[in-house]
């Protein structure tokens, strides 16, 4: 039997073993580009060429982005600028257009690709719950964890340490910097940490019913689940980037501006009130600017009304929080005209990007005396208006070509 050094390792399934983990899959990569190459050159369709990246290519990656340690910068980046570039071909994109298209899932109008750098953190969670979760190793498995923590604290940990220690926490017990000896809990605390900062994900590692457990997009996740869920939450995170550029601010203004227009030109109001539209109300501290307030001195009413357009997110529970939100940060006003002795009312209106439509805003229709039957044609208008604009937001994100006049 030879022995190995430090520095040398054993092959086990094809990765390289030993006391330092080596550089793994190196062959696979390039068998990978060379069937990236094949794929891009024959006569399949655009759609049957992604679907083959999907089904034949990428998934030959998996195993050693679960169990070994593959170079990014060496093998793994290159192969996502050329999978890049050849999927812009094939959508018969420019290449200087926005690649999110890449990596939406086909359901959304993508082509559902993931970058395979940010498959490897995302498969090193997998393999992370997997052991956590196993009926023969999940006991040894979760002291090694302990024992990690330990190491890098000095000290034995509490059942919150090891999962902020998987958040990669660096406050607190975490504060003082002691060097780890690079290990798979080491790598798991790291590609958490990318997940969440780069690639914006909602997982978070916490500490329940006796056993530490993966949170993705607040949900506990199985062995069984966790994969799926962690691609999906990849790809609701390229939504998500998609829909929050920067770079379409104007655009952006223009699509909530036609809700609020939408909104005004419905209202009939008498000859007492006064209208203003986004700019300080007379009388009120402070610079906020509500999209609309109608003021009536002689009946003492007030009505505020401020549009909003969250994304949903595949959850309308962010229209309640972004009500809350609203009703927060006009508290003020409006407890400044209820201490006047003014009927006052303070409301959200709240519209969806992707054409989501908030139950509330009923409340807001009835205070603004907008009749039913206009209401409902009134709510497709709005609806129609927030699917066009975001549909032009898209379009001249992903191509590069103004779709509105300026």
């Amino acid at each position: 039997m030879v022995t190995l050094d430090s520095n040398d390792h054993y092959e086990h399934l094809g990765v390289p073993t030993g006391y330092y983990q080596g550089s793994s899959a190196e062959k696979t990569i390039n068998k990978m580009h060379q069937c990236l190459d094949k794929i891009h050159n024959s006569l399949l369709a655009p759609w049957q060429k992604a679907d083959a990246v999907k089904t034949f290519i990428l998934p030959c990656i998996g195993f050693h982005l679960k169990n070994g340690h593959v170079e990014k910068k060496k093998h793994l980046i290159p192969f996502d600028k050329k999978l890049k570039k050849y999927g812009k071909m094939w959508l018969n994109l420019p290449s200087q257009a926005s690649p999110e298209v890449l990596y939406l899932p086909n359901e959304m109008g993508g082509l559902g690709f993931i970058q395979t750098k940010t498959l490897a953190d995302v498969m090193q969670l997998v393999h992370a719950v997997q052991l956590l979760e196993s009926t023969d190793l999940g006991p040894m498995t979760a002291q090694l964890l302990r024992t990690a923590v330990q190491k890098k604290i000095k000290r034995a940990p509490t059942d919150s340490e090891v999962a902020d220690y998987l958040n990669q926490k660096l406050d607190g017990a975490f504060e003082t910097y002691y060097a780890d000896t690079r290990n798979m809990w080491t790598r798991v605390r790291q590609a958490t940490g990318r997940l969440v900062k780069t690639d914006k994900l909602d997982v978070k590692w916490t500490w329940a019913n006796d056993k530490i457990q993966l949170l993705v997009l607040g949900c506990g996740v199985t062995k069984k689940t966790c994969e799926k869920m962690l691609k999906g939450a990849v790809h609701q995170a390229q939504l998500v980037h998609l829909t929050a550029k920067k770079i379409h601010n104007h655009a952006i203004t223009l699509r909530h501006n036609a809700i609020v227009d939408r909104l005004i030109n419905a209202i009939k109001l008498p000859d007492t009130t006064t209208k203003y539209v986004n700019v300080k109300i007379p009388g009120t501290d402070g610079q906020l600017r509500p999209d609309l307030a109608l003021i009536d001195h002689v009946k003492k009413r007030v009505t505020i009304v401020d549009v909003t357009m969250s994304f949903e997110n595949y959850d309308l529970s962010v229209f309640e929080s972004a009500r809350d939100g609203k009703l927060r940060k006009y508290a003020d006003i409006f407890n400044k005209f209820n201490a006047d002795g003014y009927d006052t009312f303070l409301g959200a209106f709240i519209v969806g990007p992707l054409g989501g439509w908030d139950q509330g805003n009923e409340v807001v229709l009835r205070r603004l005396a907008i009749s039913v039957k206009y209401a409902g044609l009134m709510k497709k208008l709005m609806v129609a208006d927030a699917v066009r604009w975001s549909k032009d937001i898209y379009i001249e994100h992903v191509c590069g070509q103004r779709q509105y006049q300026a």
